[in-house]
């Protein structure tokens, strides 16, 4: 629980991406990588998360070699956001001066964040360019995919415990309808 997250965060996490991107499996494989290195800003976790698996589907990148990517700016935010831009052309130099300054001031957490989330975030658009410009043939093949695999984690997910905040919705949506039925009745 290094970075603060709970396990039915992490449940709700993996759902939220899986709606994006992926399966509910997959997107739980990339968290579970995210924190087992606890190199990732919590407050990154998601979009990293969301980044990380598709750059699992579109590209065939392992989820652990997607993780080593991001964890990289942990350590070093603005060299190593230097090195990846050499090759990714993703930072504007204001974004850089603004990491590189949050690190020299000692704030090194946030700096890592920040790099984190803005890499996060121009992979995540890039590579929905990418999968939106595939030729016809190529997208029918993933969707069809894509529905064999949420039918597979809909399978998977029978048994699966139920996230606090999924229990909670619930609880709420019976709530709402059992009140419009007594309005109504």
């Amino acid at each position: 629980n290094y970075l603060g997250i709970t396990v039915s965060q992490m449940q709700t996490y993996a759902r939220e991406i899986s709606l994006v991107v992926g399966t509910q499996g997959k997107a739980a494989e990339a968290l579970t990588s995210l924190a087992t290195g606890g190199k990732v800003a919590s407050d990154a976790f998601t979009s990293v998360g969301t980044a990380v698996v598709l750059m699992n589907r579109v590209l065939g990148t392992s989820i652990d070699d997607a993780v080593s990517t991001f964890t990289k700016l942990a350590d070093e935010p603005a060299k190593a956001s230097v090195k990846l831009n050499e090759s990714l052309h993703y930072l504007t130099l204001a974004t850089y001066e603004r990491i590189r300054s949050l690190e020299e001031q000692g704030d090194k957490e946030a700096a890592a964040a920040l790099a984190q989330r803005t890499l996060a975030e121009a992979t995540s658009t890039r590579l929905k360019s990418v999968e939106a410009s595939a030729g016809s043939l190529e997208r029918a093949w993933r969707a069809l995919t894509d529905v064999a695999k949420q039918a597979w984690d809909a399978m998977l997910g029978v048994g699966r415990q139920q996230s606090v905040g999924d229990a909670l919705g619930i609880a709420r949506a019976k709530l709402a309808e059992s009140q419009a039925q007594a309005g109504l009745g």
